[in-house]
């Protein structure tokens, strides 16, 4: 999934080797925080904040997994996710762990739309789970 504007970025602290050169690639940006949580994919752009405190942010119930990951399994993408989710079947990447944590988050976001908090809880309850 695509994001206009909406780039991601993962870093690791140990166990992987990271350079910075401070050589600019492309035109100087402002760094700026992004708050995930008011993140809300499909949502119409605004120009004015009396229009952005009205769009109304949907509220997710995480706390029923099951039924997220049966829809998922039961979805059009099924096969694809109960391979990643309950094998940890990384076969289709090749064995990279990387790789198969983003082909399930993606298939998780192809189905259910991005949604972070959700997307996290259900990727935490699969075989793909583990320390990092």
């Amino acid at each position: 999934m695509t994001h206009q504007g909406f780039k991601a970025l993962e870093v690791y602290d140990h166990g992987r080797y990271f350079t910075m050169t401070g050589r600019v690639l492309t035109e100087k940006k402002t760094i700026r925080e992004v708050d995930l949580s008011k993140f809300q994919y499909g949502a119409e752009p605004t120009n004015t904040a009396a229009k952005k405190s009205s769009v109304k942010r949907e509220t997710l119930d995480t706390t029923n997994i099951d039924w997220y990951v049966k829809k998922l399994t039961d979805g059009p993408l099924g096969q694809k996710f109960a391979g990643y989710f309950y094998r940890g079947d990384l076969t289709p990447v090749d064995g990279d762990h990387s790789r198969g944590d983003y082909e399930l988050a993606k298939t998780i976001a192809d189905e259910i739309g991005f949604q972070p908090n959700l997307i996290d809880s259900i990727f935490r309850a699969s075989a793909m789970m583990r320390l990092k």
